[in-house]
């Protein structure tokens, strides 16, 4: 509003110069007549008010706060050069968090009858919004919190190895991909490190944002940013293999089916890009208007890829079944919702989670609800599903289990603060983070070979 009255003041100033200067001839009352119709335009929409600039930023933070030189952006800053070795190493996939590079949270690890004892609990002092993964050689636990730093703990002992410091909060779950760990932060940047040493080797300038977590395939680096760009991005030193402008916000993880790269940006659109040239093959828009939260509530969930399905929810409690190949609708299901609805899969089952605390179970085939538990206060993050059961945290700081197939209650157990990120399972040992900033590394019994994997 002020920035209103002062650019009318700006105006009327300047005409009035102008005019004293018989240079133009303008009757004043339209000049009072243009200037009152900008203010009533300003203030004709209370909602405007309230979703303004200015408390916005109070909710969810200026992303313009934070930026670096832009003069850097779209640049990487190699620290390291990496050789021929490292470069067979990282030309394979990696692995997000034992899961897969369709991002269904669903590991084909053996899942946990119970937990028996806290093998260790680390206090980072911050925030963890992002799941704990595990090195290759099982020599570290590695994840960012929001005061920007960057962990790697004793997977044995959760003792510190390293710690890297970013110049801004870190909520991206990081990739592996051979000896290196890549990972995004609201400073803009995505910065890649030696898993051993925390060695950075370079990190990449993007014009947003990033709170899209990365995925990595054939020494590929996939991410989305708040500038509206999905980037891909070569593993060894971060120069663009090429770029797609979507126009809007990319806050969600990308993921991968046959040769095609699935994401959604803010405006709801589900794009399905080439893997190799980042040309669009085609488009799916999820509603024809955004939502009033979306401009509060930005980050979307992950689309899933099951077969040749792709599986995405956007700000309004509906979930889509796509073809992935030609884009589209195969089924569709409402829930009571109107926030995106977080996903994961296994064979035959997609499983929704959703803010107000109920988790749903879908038939992948034809969208048929199959069981719903609405008793929880779950946060808005995808399960995951180990073994034959399915993990969720709470905001009261429980770890449940459901089984997958009927949703039947297992096993829980509680820690000291809310749960805001799914957890992971290796070696018979489940790994979370907390919103009081710790990370527990709880023991359990090895249950049998994942049923839903065979």
């Amino acid at each position: 509003m002020s920035r209103v009255i002062k650019t009318s003041f700006l105006v009327m100033l300047c005409l009035t110069v102008l005019v004293s200067c018989d240079l133009i001839n303008i009757d004043s009352e339209g000049v009072e007549q243009a200037a009152s119709s900008q203010e009533s335009t300003s203030d004709s929409s209370p909602l405007g008010n309230i979703l303004s600039p200015d408390k916005l930023e109070q909710i969810v933070g200026n992303p313009e706060s934070n930026q670096s030189d832009s003069a850097d952006v779209g640049t990487s800053t190699v620290m390291k050069k990496m050789s021929a070795q490292d470069a067979q190493l990282l030309s394979s996939d990696g692995y997000m968090d034992g899961t897969d590079l369709g991002r269904t949270n669903s590991s084909n690890t053996v899942g946990l009858l119970n937990v028996e004892d806290l093998l260790w609990n680390f206090d980072a002092e911050a925030e963890i919004t992002s799941t704990p993964i595990k090195t290759s050689n099982d020599s570290g636990i590695l994840f960012g919190d929001i005061s920007g730093t960057f962990y790697s703990l004793n997977i044995d002992t959760g003792e510190t190895n390293w710690e890297f410091q970013a110049n801004g909060p870190i909520s991206t779950t990081a990739a592996i991909a051979g000896n290196v760990v890549v990972f995004g932060s609201r400073d803009q940047n995505l910065y890649v490190l030696d898993t051993e040493s925390g060695e950075l080797l370079w990190k990449f300038n993007a014009g947003g944002w990033i709170e899209s977590s990365p995925v990595i395939s054939e020494g590929i680096i996939y991410f989305g940013s708040y500038d509206g760009n999905l980037y891909a991005l070569d593993i060894l030193d971060g120069s663009i293999e090429w770029q797609y402008d979507a126009e809007s916000v990319i806050a969600a993880a990308p993921s991968i089916g046959d040769a095609i790269i699935y994401f959604i940006s803010d405006e709801g659109i589900l794009w399905a890009l080439d893997i190799y040239t980042g040309r669009a093959k085609w488009n799916f828009k999820m509603y024809k208007d955004s939502p009033v939260l979306s401009e509060v509530v930005t980050e979307t969930s992950a689309p899933i890829v099951l077969f040749d399905t792709v599986y995405a929810s956007g700000l309004d409690g509906i979930v889509y079944a796509i073809d992935g190949r030609t884009g589209q609708q195969q089924w569709v299901y409402k829930s009571e919702t109107l926030l995106s609805l977080n996903l994961s899969g296994a064979e035959g089952l997609v499983f929704l989670v959703e803010l107000a605390g109920s988790v749903t179970s879908l038939d992948a085939l034809t969208g048929e609800k199959l069981w719903e538990l609405s008793e929880y206060s779950a946060y808005n993050d995808p399960a995951f599903i180990c073994g034959d059961q399915v993990y969720f945290g709470t905001t009261d700081g429980t770890i449940h289990t459901v089984g997958a197939r009927l949703g039947e209650k297992n096993w829980e157990f509680k820690v000291l603060s809310g749960i805001n990120t799914y957890p992971s399972v290796y070696d018979g040992v489940l790994y979370v983070g907390s919103s009081d900033g710790h990370v527990y590394a709880l023991k359990g019994a090895l249950g049998d070979a994942n049923p839903l994997q065979q």
